[in-house]
């Protein structure tokens, strides 16, 4: 069986929503010829923390090494609290409220970290011990090609130190843009310096959804004949592994991460409240499921919205327990704030076979997929009274047993995650061809 390095800083049984995709990879290649050589961090610096069982992956070999990250330490040193210190970061911090820790002086250090200490981003303590434990590794002599996933862009550049010294066969791939809006505009053309150097270097780049291919290549030109596409995706023979129950309540389900300002809720809580104050939906037969978050941050969320006593927040859950929520949900709901967004969750939510709202622009990538899918309807954030609409509707259908949905089987399939890693195993199997050739 061939062999695929890959370089990952989120990997199981870390608790991040970009740990499942190079995961579903590892855990399908061995059926198309490749096993996985992973290296990752033994303690990566990742918002959702570490899963409480170990996630077991027979046919690949994990190397954990060591990630040296600063601000950590600071935080240890200043005897700062994560929650406390997310506060200070323009992505991370989860709430609009003002906060003691949100001083001037705090919101200066946050950028000043943000913007030139974590270059390219937060996981670049990692690069010189992921080298070196990559290059210990390759020593052994059995590994045809690279793999490298982002965010971080650290990974790639790890990735692409590899591939300088040894020619191997690299695919990179991208998730998400990673030129980010909170940069300043020094730092996202230093940014895009980096990703150029990437792309450049890279036999294959591969993007998480086509969308995301345009704008990378209108960013990028010249590259074109590298640009593959593989969706994020899910595992069928997990998910019916689940028991099907629903609960007696009729519940609203959420399982992901939530900052309120980029992925904002509130147009989905207030058609939520106005329903319960109407009697529309009786409070005692309706729950809202909100996993991921910590339970504080989700009753700070709703309290505005007097959605407390309805609310279920079990806070950061393993996977296994994160696709329970949603498959014993009757309606699951998300937020996606720009029209080229597809959430990894979505995925998931497919495959958990429940009903989506999605709270999105219309027409964007993810209107389109539940188009596609017949999963679910898309409304724009401001349209309260459409998302009213909906929930009513799907609440009456629910308590009558009547089916609110027609599911296109054969759409939904094309993210089975066996199917994509028998997508990435045909390029890596065409690079390898190519270099012997």
């Amino acid at each position: 069986m061939k062999k695929l390095l890959m370089i990952c800083h989120s990997f199981p049984p870390v608790l991040d929503v970009g740990a499942l995709r190079p995961a579903g990879f590892a855990t399908y290649l061995p059926r198309y010829g490749w096993s996985a050589v992973v290296v990752t961090p033994k303690h990566p610096d990742v918002a959702m923390g570490i899963a409480p069982e170990q996630t077991v992956f027979p046919h690949a070999e994990i190397i954990p090494s060591t990630s040296w990250n600063p601000v950590r330490g600071a935080m240890r040193i200043f005897g700062m609290e994560r929650e406390r210190f997310r506060q200070f970061h323009p992505i991370l911090r989860n709430d609009d409220s003002p906060s003691p820790a949100r001083s001037s002086l705090g919101i200066w250090m946050g950028r000043l970290i943000y913007n030139w200490l974590w270059i390219p981003d937060r996981a670049n303590g990692w690069y010189p011990f992921a080298v070196l434990k990559a290059s210990q590794r390759l020593l052994q002599g059995d590994i045809q090609a690279l793999f490298s996933t982002s965010g971080p862009l650290t990974s790639h550049l790890v990735a692409l130190r590899i591939k300088q010294r040894t020619g191997l066969p690299w695919v990179a791939d991208f998730r998400d843009p990673l030129v980010e809006e909170v940069f300043s505009p020094r730092r996202r053309q230093l940014q895009k310096r980096i990703l150029a150097g990437i792309l450049r270097a890279a036999d294959r780049v591969i993007m998480a959804s086509e969308e995301l291919r345009e704008i990378m290549l209108a960013a990028f030109p010249g590259h074109e004949e590298k640009y593959r596409v593989i969706y994020n995706g899910f595992e069928p023979d997990l998910l019916q592994s689940i028991p099907k129950d629903l609960p007696s309540q009729f519940t609203l389900g959420y399982v992901g991460s939530m900052f309120p300002g980029v992925r904002d809720p509130k147009p989905f809580l207030q058609a939520v409240s106005e329903l319960l104050a109407e009697g529309t939906i009786p409070r005692d037969n309706f729950k809202l499921r909100i996993v991921g978050p910590s339970p504080l941050f989700c009753h700070h969320l709703v309290q505005p919205f007097g959605l407390e006593p309805v609310l279920e927040a079990p806070g950061p859950v393993s996977h296994l327990d994160s696709l329970k929520y949603m498959v014993q949900s009757h309606v699951l709901w998300l937020v996606v704030p720009k029209p080229f967004i597809i959430s990894a969750k979505i995925f998931y939510y497919l495959g958990a076979g429940r009903p989506i709202l999605g709270v999105a622009p219309l027409g964007g990538s993810l209107d389109q997929l539940l188009q596609q899918t017949g999963m679910g309807v898309t409304l724009a954030p401001e349209d309260v009274a459409g998302i009213k609409r909906v929930l009513i509707e799907w609440y009456r259908a629910s308590t009558e047993n009547r089916p609110i949905l027609r599911p296109n089987r054969e759409a939904i399939s094309r993210f089975d995650r066996s199917r994509q890693a028998g997508a990435l195993a045909q390029f890596l199997d065409e690079l390898c061809h190519h270099v012997t050739t």
